[in-house]
């Protein structure tokens, strides 16, 4: 008996850091929006901030990590690999402690665990240096810190909201559903004191972000852009001059045919050299609510066909079988192409500035390379299925009414938060709400292994022992 107990507890963490040693081998996948946040690593160092750091300022404690791992590792492709698989490692072990505190028996933890970790190291955007994957990151810290309570909700969770905010803002509704929740059951009480603590940890986790873009950029973090991002969708899908007079001055300082719709990436680049990101953002913020409000009832329509577009989302298994070299010259060639549209686009954002990212494909890490040669490359790529927000939604549901908690629905409600706010703001990208898929994918097993276990249906080798 105790043998088994060990082998079950062991195969877990055997098997995350076997999945750790073959991620580090895995060449990375940049996207267009990926390359920024890596230019921005390099630049931002050297006080070459420009629109870049108006643009993704908001977010620079994600490129402040991309830049720690260059000066860690130098500039090169390798130390993307190395950060990415500690970020994949530092979730997978979150995710194991969800799992601990929420599923009984040991067998029935290591294979959820397991799910969990296959998942979390298979997934492309966790094999993408972006900030979707370290939100994930921060998102299953949170709910672990949660669940293991006392000292570790009181000041973990709130610092961890506060740093989080920084790197994706819809983080912050995690802790904040989880709380509601802990209410309503009647087990979160709030104490002057206690609650002091927890906003002051926040305010340090807001604080200690803003602080550390002074440890690394020379100069002033410039105005940054909020509203204007979030209207991306409204203006990109209804942005007429005719909307009204912020519209028409929108299209006024961006010298565009008043006729036509509005080219979105034009009137940002033309604003933002006009008359700055200060002025720019409320020009656009306030032109992208006008359009909402003139066609509200589309916007609402389109708001519901790209979350149900969202929940269709197909999944996909896929099998690779490229190896290094076939890899890194395909990335090598995204980033030649990303780099020549950065170059030809800098004028347009106020001469922006540009750094080539295709040199990073040059360097390499000794260590790094000689693992190459004795392991093999991550051999699956595994897409979440939208459905799963509807069954861990079913699945939540059902378990706060056995059980008469409604923190089971926390991560469910995450989920279809999630999930509108991203059909509001930027429509059908399913990167946006792929973290929340898999944080429900393991809300709902853990809901449906408690519902089985009260029914007394899980298979008997895998009951909990009495």
């Amino acid at each position: 008996m105790g043998g088994s107990k060990i082998f079950w507890a062991l195969l877990p963490i055997v098997f995350a850091a076997a999945l750790f040693v073959i991620s580090l081998t895995q060449i990375p996948d940049i996207h267009k929006d990926a390359q920024y946040y890596l230019q921005s690593a390099i630049l931002w160092n050297s006080g070459k901030v420009s629109f870049a750091g108006s643009w993704i300022g908001s977010r620079a404690f994600s490129v402040w990590i991309y830049h720690m791992a260059f000066s860690a590792f130098g500039y090169n492709v390798d130390a993307l690999s190395v950060v990415l698989s500690i970020i994949k490692l530092l979730t997978a072990t979150a995710l194991f402690v969800v799992v601990a505190r929420t599923v009984d028996g040991l067998a029935l933890k290591a294979i959820v665990s397991i799910a969990a970790a296959v998942l979390v190291f298979a997934m492309p955007l966790m094999n993408t240096p972006a900030t979707d994957n370290i939100g994930l990151l921060f998102l299953s810290a949170l709910w672990a810190s949660w669940l293991v309570g006392g000292r570790t909700r009181q000041l973990i969770v709130p610092l961890l909201a506060g740093i989080g905010l920084s790197v994706r803002s819809e983080i912050i509704m995690l802790p904040a559903l989880l709380a509601a929740a802990g209410i309503l059951s009647g087990r979160l009480h709030f104490h002057w004191r206690r609650l002091l603590l927890s906003v002051a940890m926040f305010a340090l986790g807001i604080f200690a972000t803003g602080q550390i873009w002074n440890t690394w950029v020379p100069v002033e973090k410039p105005a940054q852009y909020s509203g204007a991002i979030a209207m991306f969708r409204p203006l990109i899908e209804y942005g007429m001059a005719s909307n009204g007079p912020f519209s028409t001055r929108l299209f006024d300082v961006a010298r565009q045919d008043k006729d036509g719709p509005l080219n979105y990436w034009e009137a940002i680049g033309s604003a933002y050299a006009e008359i700055g990101p200060l002025e720019s953002n409320a020009l656009l913020t306030a032109a992208g609510k006008e359009a909402v409000m003139r066609n509200a009832l589309p916007y609402l329509k389109g708001t519901l066909s790209n979350a149900w577009k969202l929940l269709d989302a197909p999944g996909a298994f896929e099998v690779k079988t490229a190896d290094a070299n076939s890899s890194s010259a395909g990335l090598g060639q995204k980033l030649s192409e990303f780099d020549i549209v950065r170059v030809r686009a800098s004028a347009s954002f106020g001469g922006d500035f540009t750094y080539p990212t295709r040199t990073l494909i040059d360097g390499r890490i000794g260590w790094v390379e000689s693992l190459r040669s004795a392991v093999p490359m991550m051999p699956l790529s595994i897409k979440l299925f939208g459905g799963i927000f509807v069954i861990s939604f079913l699945a939540g549901s059902c378990a706060t009414i056995i059980f008469r908690d409604p923190s089971w629905m926390a991560v469910p409600m995450f989920g279809v938060a999630v999930c509108l706010l991203a059909s509001l703001s930027q429509g059908v990208i399913y990167r946006y709400v792929a973290p929340a898929l898999l944080l429900n994918f393991v809300a709902a097993a853990t809901s449906a292994i408690a519902l089985l276990a009260r029914q007394d249906r899980l298979p008997y080798r895998l009951r909990p022992a009495p």
